[in-house]
């Protein structure tokens, strides 16, 4: 499952200050090689159970979905770090009624 860049990418618009100080601090790429090994940890363990092709990668759906999931999660950045404005977009999306 490839992580990095999808989760610098989204690092990048969803947590734009987070972003920037580890880049400033000289540490973006070790933060990322980090969480790039904790999503393959939880893929793992989604799909532990899962049947397998002969390579030893799961099968579809389980394959798709627990990336899905892992992206979900690992997705999630601290409000902290995200600017004002996504905020408030992302709370207006939660906040709004279901239909």
């Amino acid at each position: 499952m490839e992580f990095k860049l999808p989760y610098l990418q989204a690092m990048r618009q969803q947590a734009p200050k987070m972003f920037n100080r580890l880049s400033r601090e000289g540490t973006l790429m070790a933060f990322v090689d980090q969480k790039a090994a904790e999503a393959s940890k939880l893929f793992h363990e989604l799909t532990a159970n899962a049947p397998k092709g002969p390579g030893g990668y799961p099968k579809e759906p389980e394959a798709t979905e627990a990336a899905e999931q892992v992206m979900a999660v690992m997705l999630d950045f601290p409000k902290h770090e995200q600017t004002t404005r996504q905020m408030d977009e992302r709370s207006a999306l939660l906040d709004q009624p279901q239909t």
